[in-house]
Order: structure tokens, then C-alpha cells, then sequence
């Protein structure tokens, strides 16, 4: 059902569609050479595309929850105005989303929206590098496209955004795991970095369709989630190629330090991976330059602690 839209982000780009399907009918007939128009029929509607927007401050835990399937609550620390959320992996099912985007028109500058219920959340990617915002782009999966919706008043929260010179990340440690919530002791900061992206991955079944219904039933969960992680930046032997050559089972930690909240507490987006493994290294001398290095791995399951677990800290009082 789809409900009301009430938050609402400012973005970069988008690519939501909805998607029509039809039946055509052969209807093999003496001295036919088209396809006959009475046997043409639309079926089924479904909905998909991207959405890429900088990471904001404040407004983030619907989405992060969206993206994992957490059952994350906004908890006041101390007395103060800052409120953590700690997202860990749950279950996809029973979580959507009401979509509503707003489109000019070209001739009159009139905004025609559309609205898309029971979207989920089929991909995302966290990325950062030198020079740009931290962005997020997320890929839906949705039911249907609504023009007959009218378009809500949007209200934007003032925040700021995360960026490349917030972000620190550690490699090493040991994870451990209390009353829920995953640390790392031990971990070192890395220096000489330009990148990063996590990309993850929630396999879906998107092709629910039955007979006697023309909308889908519920996007369920039909493969295990990935992880994919990759940094780039200077060479360095010891600290990131020998990861990859060694195959050393490693602790990941990327945390964003934003902006004061009050005294001792800044927004903050922390990404703690306990047990990455790195499939493939580069370390190509193309020139004079300084030398660079990529490597690429994935976050597994190490049935310890949590596969990934995202700290949230923001003045929001609820998710």
C-alpha cells in the first residue's frame, strides 16, 4: 500500500522508471503481415533505476536501514543532542519504501510527480575520493509507477554533507562483539589512500508475478547478500599489497568525522567489516609517477561477530 511520502533528500541524479509489459498475440491469419492491434494487451507494470546522492549528515538511518534490513533505533547518548543508531543486518522482509519523485516540464515548467510503492533496495554503494563529497547510490526494485498521486510539499533538512578529508580507514585489529555492537581494538590508519567504495548487494526476487494478478508480490530475498570492497591509492608492500598476495584475513573500519554536533561529539558515518578478503592486487609501474595500487575484496561472514555493521551518529531522534 502505498503511504505518504514524508522525507525527502536532495540528490545528484536519478534513472526510477516504470517499466510496462504486454502480451502480443501471433494470431496466424491468411494474408497477414503485421501483428493484429486486437491482440495486443498490457500486463504487468514493475519499476527500477538509480538514485545517487551525497551522504548527507542528517536524514541517513531510513535508508541505511533500508539498505541492510536493520532493526536500528535512535538512542540519545548521555544527555546530549547527539543520537547513534547501529545498523547490523536483518531481514528484507516486510521492509518497502513509497517512492515520490517530481519531474519539470519542459514547456511549462509544471512539476509532474510520480509515486512507486513497494520499493526495496537491490544494490547500494558507499564511495569516497579525493577532490569529491562521500557519495551513496542506491538501485531499487519497486511494484508500480503512479502519475494520479499528487505531488507532496517537500521539506529539506538544513545539513551537511560527508566528505573525502572526514574520511579515515583502518586496516588490522581484532573485532569483538558486545551486548550487540561491534568494535575493533588494535586497528591502524592508513595512510596515502585516494579511494574507496563498498558496494552491496541484496539478491532479490524482482519476477514475482502469478496468475490472476497483475501486480508482483513482495521482492523476496533469494541469495546470499555481498559485499564488495576496493581501495586504491600509493603503493605500499606491507601495509595493502601483502593483503592480497598473503591472503590475510583482515579487519576494515572507514569512518567519517564530520561536522560538531556539541562538545565531544561530531556527525559521524563508521563502517566496521570484521573479516575482508582481498582477491585481486595491482601494482603496474606505468611511468614515473609516483606508483599506484588497487586492491579488491569482498566482507565475509566470519559467524563471530557481523559480516557489517554501520554506526550512525547524527541529532536525529529517530530513524
Amino acid at each position: 500500500t502505498a503511504a505518504t511520502v514524508t522525507r525527502f533528500y536532495e540528490f545528484n541524479k536519478e534513472s526510477i522508471q516504470g517499466v510496462r509489459n504486454s502480451i502480443q498475440g501471433a494470431g496466424i491469419h491468411a494474408g497477414g503481415q503485421y501483428n493484429r492491434l486486437s491482440r495486443y494487451k498490457r500486463t504487468t507494470q514493475t519499476v527500477g533505476g538509480g538514485l545517487d546522492l551525497d551522504v548527507p549528515e542528517k536524514g541517513l538511518g531510513l535508508l541505511l536501514q533500508h539498505m541492510l534490513g536493520s532493526s536500528a533505533v535512535a538512542t540519545q547518548i548521555a544527555t546530549t543532542t547527539a543520537y547513534q543508531q547501529v545498523h547490523n543486518p536483518g531481514p528484507l522482509a516486510g521492509l518497502s519504501l513509497t517512492l515520490q519523485k517530481g519531474v519539470p516540464q519542459a514547456s511549462d515548467r509544471t512539476v509532474k510527480a510520480y509515486t512507486y510503492r513497494g520499493a526495496k533496495i537491490a544494490e547500494w554503494t558507499l564511495a569516497s575520493q579525493t577532490g569529491q563529497n562521500t557519495t551513496l547510490s542506491l538501485t531499487f526494485d519497486a511494484w508500480d509507477e503512479d502519475s494520479a498521486t499528487a505531488l507532496a510539499a517537500a521539506s529539506f533538512p538544513v545539513t551537511g554533507v560527508f566528505d573525502f578529508t572526514q574520511c579515515v580507514i583502518k586496516l588490522g585489529g581484532t573485532a569483538s562483539t558486545n551486548t550487540g555492537v561491534t568494535s575493533i581494538a588494535g586497528g591502524v590508519a592508513v595512510d596515502g589512500l585516494t579511494a574507496f567504495e563498498l558496494k552491496g548487494t541484496n539478491g532479490l526476487a524482482a519476477e514475482r508475478f502469478f496468475l490472476g494478478s497483475a501486480v508482483k508480490a513482495e521482492q523476496l530475498e533469494n541469495g546470499y547478500r555481498a559485499l564488495a570492497l576496493s581501495l586504491t591509492g600509493e603503493f605500499d608492500k606491507a601495509t595493502l599489497y601483502d593483503l592480497f598476495a598473503l591472503d590475510t584475513t583482515t579487519a576494515v573500519q572507514i569512518t567519517h568525522t564530520g561536522s560538531l554536533i556539541e562538545t565531544g561529539h561530531n556527525f559521524t558515518l563508521d563502517i566496521i567489516l570484521p573479516a575482508v578478503k582481498f582477491t585481486a592486487g595491482a601494482n603496474v609501474v606505468d611511468g614515473p609517477d609516483v606508483v599506484p595500487t588497487k586492491l579488491d575484496g569482498m566482507a565475509l561472514d566470519d559467524q563471530a561477530t557481523t559480516p557489517i555493521q554501520i554506526t550512525y551518529i547524527s541529532t536525529d531522534t529517530t530513524i
